[in-house]
């Protein structure tokens, strides 16, 4: 007899979400650890060159030559991955036209998604220490989103002032 374990249907990982994709609370941190690595990469492949050789050796001379290149393409990947996953979070959005914010969100899967919000039906819109968060007429907490830096607060208030 064999036991199996209950298991939900939504508990495991589908295809789509890949085994790349990071939480989104580690994103900072593989990005930091990217630069680093791709920095020092990139810094050892000329680097290489420092070390001395036998005169006249032409075959160490072509295995440094190759070490070297790889050593500042792997860098140069690794940086591309860095800046690549600073691009690849969606950035909030004000359509003052409109009148609708736009609130990046992942789903379950792990993609990000947008999630509009009409600011009519927004009750209280409060910007207060790096968190913007609305609430609806009932008084539910619709939306809490932090806000990265001083700069993103700044323009996300000049926004609001004009759209609200």
């Amino acid at each position: 007899m064999v036991a199996l374990p209950d298991v939900e249907p939504g508990s495991f990982p589908s295809a789509r979400s890949g085994a790349a994709r990071w939480p989104q609370a580690r994103d900072g941190i593989a990005r930091i650890v990217l630069r680093i690595a791709g920095a020092g990469l990139v810094v050892a492949a000329p680097g290489l060159w420092l070390l001395p050789a036998p005169p006249g050796d032409p075959v160490m001379l072509l295995l440094r030559l190759l070490v070297s290149l790889g050593l500042l393409g792997s860098g140069a990947l690794c940086l591309g991955f860095a800046a690549r996953g600073a691009a690849a979070r969606p950035s909030m959005r004000i359509a003052p036209d409109t009148r609708v914010l736009h609130v990046p969100r992942r789903d379950p899967d792990g993609a990000w998604q947008m999630v509009a919000h009409r600011l009519d039906d927004l009750h209280e819109v409060s910007l207060r220490d790096g968190l913007l968060s609305a609430r609806d007429r009932r008084g539910r907490v619709v939306l809490s989103v932090d806000v990265p830096g001083p700069r993103e607060e700044r323009a996300l208030r000049a926004a609001l002032s004009r759209a609200l």
